[in-house]
């Protein structure tokens, strides 16, 4: 009844449980399909690149739209306000006020009606902080 499909690999001849995640690699073991990535990265980013420029010319008037809302306007000149603090020197980005990594920081405003309150994260607790933001999201919502 509920049991999945293992199929071999037709790459190394593994017997792997099926992903069914992505129709293009479907059946490929996770080692496979790692090692394909690895070695065609410049291959699958010029193909990104290509479809990125694709999507955007195809759906610029949308895009248009929506950077043109008052809300985005305001938050987007609440970032340049903290990109002009640190740019004039008032401010500087030393390190990850949670876990305090020195590389690839970035601002942060947990709340956009208060515009001289930010923190500064590394991009990994950035993306953390967002993520958890949206699961506590999701949970009020159920």
């Amino acid at each position: 009844m509920g049991r999945k499909k293992i199929k071999i690999c037709p790459n190394c001849k593994i017997r792997e449980k099926a992903k069914g995640k992505d129709k293009h690699y479907k059946g490929y073991c996770e080692a496979c399909i790692k090692e394909y990535y690895q070695k065609n990265k410049e291959k699958l980013k010029r193909y990104s690149r290509k479809y990125n420029r694709i999507y955007r010319q195809k759906h610029k008037d949308k895009d248009r739209a929506y950077q043109k809302t008052p809300d985005r306007i305001r938050k987007q000149t609440i970032r340049d306000y903290a990109k002009g603090l640190l740019k004039n020197g008032k401010i500087q980005k030393i390190k990850c006020d949670y876990c305090g990594e020195k590389k690839e920081l970035e601002f942060h405003h947990p709340d956009y009606d208060k515009p001289k309150e930010f923190i500064i994260l590394c991009k990994k607790c950035h993306l953390q902080e967002h993520y958890k933001n949206r699961l506590i999201g999701e949970e009020k919502c159920k």
